[in-house]
Order: structure tokens, then C-alpha cells, then sequence
């Protein structure tokens, strides 16, 4: 919904309202989606609201964070079209890792991403956050590729994140997206939310 091509506007809207109607055929309660490249986040915001018009009412859309600079998708990006539409938004930390060039390691790190969100769309909206979690390797450009949490000294890492889970008392959708490690990711994740 970037483009300043009308055709590839108007055929992502469709495909993304598309994808809500059958979201609600299979009775999945989320749409997550990627926002686009540049930097103009008011496009986006134009076009969740046309589909907003004419989606399942029990359909919620995500714009996700993303992790390449070139990308619609920092934070502040992905909160300000919540924001200005019905969305919600996705917290991928592995895009958020890359995006910051590294400047996601500690537990301090984690608390201002939830600080802000919960500042900016509410504690209901924090309550039930919708994240994906893995280690990502990046380059000055960002993103370039996820890692497999089996690997040593990869980032982010998962802890200082589920301390704060406890601590602010939210039950989030954790999605792993480790490479080839999906659900050894997952199992993780469970795993160190049990200690806590």
C-alpha cells in the first residue's frame, strides 16, 4: 500500500481484504502483514481504513514490525497506524533486533518497547500482544537473515523478554520464527516461561 502506483495499491487493499474474508472462513482471529517499503505510513493508514469498511468484524489486522531500514515498519511506524485504524500491531523483536543495528539485548531494552506501546495503544492492547521471537543476523541495511536459536551467540535473546512478561503480567501470542527451528523455539520459550 506504499506504492505510488495505483494499480499495486488498489490490488494489495484487495488481496489484504481478501485475506481477512478467508482468515474468518477458517475462524483465525488475525491478519498479520508486512507494511511495505519508503516511508510514508499515512498510505497504509488510507488503505487499512478502506478495508476496514468491508472486513469480518472478527478479523484483527497486525502491521508488523519490520527489519530492514528501506521498510515501512520501525516501532513508532507500526504504532502510529494502530494508532489511526482498528489494528494492532505485531512485535517482531528478531525485525526490531536488526532494524536498531543490535540495540535489543537487555531488559531495559524490552521495558521501552513496552512501555511505549502500552502508553501509546493502552495496557488492553499490551495485555494480548502478538509477537514473533528468533535470532537474527544483520548488516548495516538490517535484516539479513534469521537465525536457528540452537545457535551460540545469536540475537536476541529470549529471557530478558519473558521476565518482563511476568512482571507486567500480559499473556502475548509468542510465534518463534527460528530458521529451520520453529518449534525447538517455541518449546524454549514455553520452557523458560515455566521457570518463571
Amino acid at each position: 500500500m506504499t506504492s505510488d502506483k495505483v494499480k499495486v495499491v488498489n490490488n494489495s487493499i484487495k488481496e489484504l481484504l481478501k485475506t481477512t474474508k478467508l482468515a474468518e472462513l477458517m475462524n483465525a482471529k488475525k491478519v498479520v502483514f508486512h507494511p511495505g517499503f519508503g516511508k510514508d505510513y499515512k498510505k497504509v493508514i488510507r488503505g487499512l481504513k478502506i478495508i476496514e469498511k468491508d472486513k469480518p468484524n472478527s478479523v484483527v489486522i497486525l502491521p508488523e514490525t519490520m527489519g530492514k531500514l528501506s521498510q515501512l515498519g520501525s516501532l513508532d511506524d507500526v504504532l502510529k497506524i494502530c494508532e489511526n485504524t482498528e489494528s494492532k500491531p505485531c512485535i517482531d523483536f528478531g525485525h526490531i533486533y536488526a532494524r536498531t543495528l543490535g540495540d535489543l539485548k537487555t531488559k531495559e531494552d524490552f521495558r521501552k518497547i513496552l512501555i511505549e506501546i502500552e502508553a501509546r495503544l493502552g495496557k488492553n492492547i499490551l495485555k494480548e500482544l502478538h509477537c514473533h521471537f528468533y535470532p537474527v543476523e544483520f548488516t548495516d541495511k538490517g535484516e539479513k537473515v534469521h537465525r536457528a536459536v540452537t545457535e551460540k551467540n545469536v540475537f536476541p535473546i529470549f529471557e530478558p523478554f519473558g521476565e518482563l512478561i511476568k512482571e507486567f503480567k500480559i499473556y502475548p501470542t509468542l510465534i518463534s520464527e527460528s530458521k529451520n527451528s520453529q518449534e525447538i523455539g517455541a518449546l524454549q520459550m514455553k520452557e523458560i516461561m515455566n521457570k518463571l
